[in-house]
Parts: structure tokens; sequence; C-alpha cells
């Protein structure tokens, strides 16, 4: 769990969770909307573009204030990885039940998936609520059996009249028209959903100001706010940066500020106030670190300057299991990112990771927030995908220069080489003519 006392009332770029709602400003409007829907509803949808903040606004706004019934399970899972997802989903289910009811979950985990969740209604007197967050993970693999089966599965599960279940799907906008495979579910995005977009000025405003009150109130340090002008300065930054992340983007009619973004800037400005004993957020210190318009690929880039030539060389071989081409992470574990880089001890790999995890590039994934995490690794955020790639195609190229600029070194001695013996050749004749007279 995070300290705010060493880290202050800012998350950087990973998800807030429920323990960091105190920090959690700038959703009113949106967690009243899903609250209101998501327990009389059978199913509901939260989509947006990459790094809005859908995750965060489930844990860290929508969940800890929901008054469920008596005897609810909330099901929280994203980990849609490899072939034994569903068993992976089973064991959250199962575990988040009997936190709940305090008995001990004894079904056959080989029956259908449906024939489980109707089990854990009846057996247990248990309401179920399944939060399945980053669905689109799931939605890529739809052509696979595995994946048929368990969309069947729980297409029969919420139009079961005989379950307690509610069903909150979670997902990247661009992937809505792959729900249409659901035939027996009714999956109407404006009648069932909550569509999320990036935060607006008054949002974004509320999140940097309501995360230091938050963290204020019963701190013992002093005066703690931002300066009025370094709100507007660094939102002026953001936007910018917000536009870069997603160029291909519809634009709104308002500017727009990612939530992640304006995380990762504000955590960077606490620290460095915190090295000053300063719990007040200048904009002199701001500017000092801005200096560079892409903040992102700065924040990446100081990260990977701290690894040595040999870890940014794995790095190149690790970041494309991690990441796709076309935008998305991916969750790998420790067994599956030691087969990708063979060249590279299992120990080193581990070591690699734990860094990156340090400096918030990785993050450790784990099924749900209550479980301990599992040695399963992922970036941290869908911001910083862009600039992973970008990185790794400026390393390579690089890498190519340094190639040829080799090679070309190789050629021109070849050349001094040859002239030299070309010259000794001459010579020689020379000699031999002038001693032959």
């Amino acid at each position: 769990m995070r300290s705010a006392a060493t880290e202050g009332p800012y998350v950087g770029l990973r998800p807030f969770f429920a323990h960091d709602s105190k920090y959690f400003f700038g959703r009113d409007r949106e967690i009243r909307i899903v609250q209101a829907n998501v327990l009389t509803t059978p199913l509901w949808l939260i989509y947006g573009p990459p790094g809005v903040g859908k995750t965060s606004l489930v844990r860290a706004g929508v969940l800890p204030g929901l008054e469920t019934k008596e005897n609810t399970a909330v099901v929280v899972f994203s980990d849609w990885d490899g072939g034994l997802f569903e068993s992976r989903f089973r064991a959250a289910t199962a575990a988040a039940v009997e936190s709940t009811t305090g008995k001990r979950v004894e079904i056959d985990q080989k029956c259908p998936l449906d024939e489980f969740i109707l089990g854990i209604c009846s057996l247990y007197g248990c309401s179920l609520l399944l939060v399945l967050d980053q669905f689109e993970e799931h939605l890529r693999f739809g052509g696979l059996p595995l994946r048929q089966s368990f969309d069947r599965a729980l297409e029969r599960s919420v139009t079961s009249e005989d379950n307690d279940l509610k069903v909150l799907l979670i997902l990247q906008e661009e992937h809505l028209g792959e729900l249409a495979r659901f035939r027996r579910i009714r999956l109407d995005p404006v009648a069932n959903g909550t569509r999320l977009l990036h935060l607006d000025y008054s949002q974004a405003a509320n999140a940097i100001h309501g995360a230091l009150q938050g963290y204020a109130v019963g701190a013992d340090s002093g005066p703690t706010y931002a300066e009025p002008q370094l709100v507007h300065a660094i939102l002026d930054s953001i936007q910018s940066a917000t536009e870069m992340c997603e160029p291909f983007a519809i634009r709104e009619s308002e500017k727009r500020y990612a939530g992640g973004l304006l995380q990762m800037v504000m955590t960077r400005l606490w620290l460095m106030e915190a090295r000053r004993n300063s719990r007040v957020l200048h904009l002199e210190t701001f500017e000092q670190w801005n200096a560079r318009h892409d903040i992102v690929r700065a924040y990446l880039e100081e990260a990977m300057a701290e690894l040595d030539a040999s870890e940014q060389e794995a790095c190149i071989r690790l970041f494309p299991s991690l990441v796709r081409m076309r935008g998305g992470r991916l969750t790998r574990d420790l067994k599956s990112i030691a087969w990708s880089d063979a060249t590279l001890p299992a120990d080193h790999m581990r070591s690699l990771l734990h860094k990156l995890v340090e400096s918030r590039i990785l993050t450790v994934a784990s099924p749900t927030e209550e479980q301990p995490p599992t040695e399963r690794y992922g970036v941290v955020s869908d911001i910083l995908v862009g600039s992973i790639h970008a990185w790794t195609s400026e390393y390579h190229d690089r890498k190519l220069q340094e190639q040829l600029r080799r090679l070309e070194e190789q050629i021109q001695g070849l050349k001094r080489g040859r002239l030299f013996w070309i010259g000794i050749a001459v010579l020689a004749s020379a000699l031999t003519f002038a001693v032959s007279k």
C-alpha cells in the first residue's frame, strides 16, 4: 500500500485504488451516474479512450461508496492473458465470496462457468457484482473456443432469473463494436453505459486542489497548497501533452486534460518540493522541470537513463512482449518474459523488472487488489505505450547508426591498408629498377 507521508497525495501513472479514495477528485458526476445504475441494471458499460481513468473511477470512486446489499461479493477482474484466464476468474470470484460470507466455497471447478456462478448465488445466499476491467483484452481473442465459451456462459448468467448478478464492463471505446458478438444481451453504450472523457478544466483543477486538501487533513506538515498561477501552467502543459498522446482521437469542443498525465506531473512536482521540505507547490519548481515539451517522453527517458547499457538492451527485447504495435498493454508472468529473452538470466531479469516497477514504468499486476501480487508484469499506463514505441525505435536507429559508423571505419581502414601496400609495391618496383640500372 502507498504511504502518504512519502508519496504525497498523487499516484503517478498507476490507477487509483480504494485506499487512495481520499485523494480522488474531479469525477463526482460520473461516480453518481455509475452508482445509480450499476446495481439496478443487469449490465452497465464504462468506456472511453485509453488512459482516461476508467479503472481509477471504479476502484477509487464508484466501489468505495457503493451501497450494496448485505452479502454482496464484489469481484474485480482484469487478468485476461493466456489460456488460464477463466481459472483465475473463478479463483477471484471464490475469494471474494469467501471474504464476504465467511464460508469456504466448495463448488466443482470443472463445472460450466454459468453453473459455477449459479452455485455461488444459490448455495451461499450471495449477490454478485462482477467488475470486468480492461475487457478489450478479452475481446481481442474472440475467435478462440475458450473465449467463446466464456462469452456464452456470461450471457446465460446475465439473462438467468435464478442469479442475483450484476455486471460492470470496462473497456476502451474503440472496441465497442466487438460487443456485437453477445447476441443475447442488449449492450447499448448510450442507454446502458457511461462514456468517460478526459477531465475538463474544472475537474482537473479540482483533482489538484482536492488531493492536497485530502492530504492536509490530519497531516502535521505545515501549509499544503498549490500556487494559483501554477494550476493554469500545469493544465496548459497537460492539454498539449494530451493531444500529443492521442493524435488521432476525435477532438472535443472544449479543452481536455488526461488524468494520468496530470497525476504523473503532480507526483513529480510533489517529490521535487518534498526534497526541499516544502508542501507548497510552486510555479518556479514546475518551470524548472517542464523545460522539455514532451513530458511523457521525459518521464520515460529519465527512467531508462538510470539503467546500464545491458539493461537497456534487455528492455528492447522485453517491451514487445508488454505493448502492442497498434496500442494496448499486456501482462506477462516472469516465466514467459524470461522465455522471450533467453540471453538474460532469470535473476537478472527479475532485478530489471523490479527497477522498472520502482521507476513506475511497469506495475505488478494481480487479479484483485485484495489478493497478494503475483509476478505478472505490465506497463503502468496506456499513456506510456506511444513513448515506449518511440524510445524503442530510436534505440534501434542509434544502434544501426553505430553499426554503419563502425562499418565505414572498417572500410576506410581497408582502403588505407590497400593504399599502403600499393605504395610499398610501387616503392619496391622503383628500388628494383634503380638497382638494375
